[in-house]
């Protein structure tokens, strides 16, 4: 399980990689300032120490992926979906990792409204209710599509 922050007008980074069976990895971070569990493979819990000003952010919880892994071949599709239970959320936004090129937005859903980032619109496909789950469809893979790919529950601020 990867948790991340994402400060206003910042990129998001990875406080800390939590694996099921083994130590978390905090990185950059302090562990006397988060604290990680993982006790199965479907769930865990974030915590941050000590909250100040500092620590404003976008939190990522409560956020289900589905599935944790997936190999296809060249031009088929991928499908990942993603959930979540945070009442007051009203949007999934979706990223692309890779080592080339960092963090990517692809897009987002916001309730059932999809909104493909400019560069990704003839390639991916939103489905689902923001407020709750969303599917990512992506359409004829290629070996330039190899990435963790990362959901995040979001709300919208008026």
């Amino acid at each position: 399980m990867y948790w991340f922050r994402q400060l206003h007008g910042e990129d998001m980074e990875l406080i800390v990689y939590s694996p099921t069976y083994g130590s978390p990895d905090f990185g950059r971070f302090s562990e006397s300032k988060f604290s990680v569990s993982k006790t199965d493979t479907e769930s865990g819990s974030f915590s941050v120490k000590d909250v100040d000003y500092k620590d404003r952010g976008s939190g990522v919880c409560s956020v289900v992926q589905n599935p944790s892994d997936l190999l296809k071949n060249q031009d088929e599709f991928a499908e990942i979906k993603c959930e979540h239970t945070v009442k007051d959320y009203d949007r999934i936004l979706w990223y692309k990792h890779s080592q080339e090129t960092g963090f990517t937005l692809m897009g987002y859903l916001s309730d059932t409204y999809a909104n493909p980032e400019e560069e990704f619109e003839n390639k991916i496909k939103l489905n689902g209710d923001g407020t709750k789950n969303s599917t990512l469809t992506i359409n004829s893979l290629s070996v330039n599509d190899s990435a963790v790919y990362f959901c995040a529950a979001y709300y919208t601020v008026l």
